[in-house]
């Protein structure tokens, strides 16, 4: 890793390492700007590439400044996404992974060829509130107005849980939105109000922790298009038809009975 000052103009990088080849770049540097990049360097003679990407175990993100390396002279590093390309030149049959903050690994190259090898390294320490999450799962709308939706947590049984907050709307935007507040940790399911035919309502959800952390979840869509959401309504609204008409005609026959005794 290298940095150069120097006033607006068009610069030659020139890059040498024994052992490698050159590598020549021009950079048009502008006032105010700041210009950064990456530059491999092939080997004179390598045997083997290897590529690959360093990301984070716990949030899969890429790792920038992984040190990749077969032994104290023959290392590189990932870049800003986590990226790296390492040049065996001497037969390494392993790579180690480090980084500051992390447990570092070591991965066994068992041939030649060349290779890609992906990597996760876990952090050296985690908070317990990093590992939560929460997600929204089944749903079903019925009765042409109502919505039932359920989610699932691994935070219900912790000290740390607040609540949870269920935010929908007809719109991807989540322009004016409904919200339903759900303080119980064991509650995971509710039924949405004013969901109507004909729309598409977007369903997203949150979990407030005590210590101020906010852990969003996923969204889901939920309309009455599926055709087989909308044949159990039509079935569910026949059979509360079928008993509201047996029921009435129930009620009608008795109230006949007593006039006539």
């Amino acid at each position: 890793m290298f940095r150069l000052v120097t006033y607006p103009r068009e610069v030659e990088i020139n890059i040498t390492a024994n052992g490698y080849l050159s590598n020549t770049t021009t950079v048009k540097l502008m006032p105010g700007n700041t210009y950064s990049g990456t530059f491999y360097l092939h080997p004179l003679h390598a045997l083997q590439t290897i590529v690959g990407r360093v990301t984070d175990r716990i949030f899969k993100y890429g790792l920038y400044g992984v040190n990749v390396s077969s032994n104290s002279s023959n290392y590189v590093f990932t870049n800003a996404t986590g990226y790296y390309v390492f040049y065996n030149t001497n037969e390494t049959r392993n790579l180690t992974f480090s980084r500051s903050e992390y447990n570092s690994t070591t991965v066994e190259v068992d041939s030649t060829a060349n290779k890609t090898i992906n990597v996760q390294l876990v952090p050296l320490e985690v908070t317990q509130s990093a590992l939560f999450s929460v997600a929204l799962g089944r749903y079903f709308p019925f009765l042409f107005s109502l919505a039932y939706v359920s989610w699932s947590t691994n935070a219900a049984l912790s000290p740390l849980f607040s609540s949870y907050q269920i935010i929908y709307a007809d719109n991807a935007a989540m322009n004016n939105p409904s919200y339903l507040n759900v303080s119980s940790p064991g509650t995971q399911s509710v039924v949405l109000s004013g969901i109507f035919p004909g729309k598409t309502y977007y369903v997203t959800i949150n979990m407030y922790l005590d210590n101020g952390q906010i852990i969003t979840g996923n969204t889901i869509t939920i309309s009455y298009s599926n055709l087989i959401d909308l044949g159990m309504n039509v079935v569910i609204l026949a059979g509360i038809g079928i008993y509201a008409y047996v029921a009435i005609g129930f009620v009608i026959r008795r109230r006949r009975r007593k006039k006539s005794n």
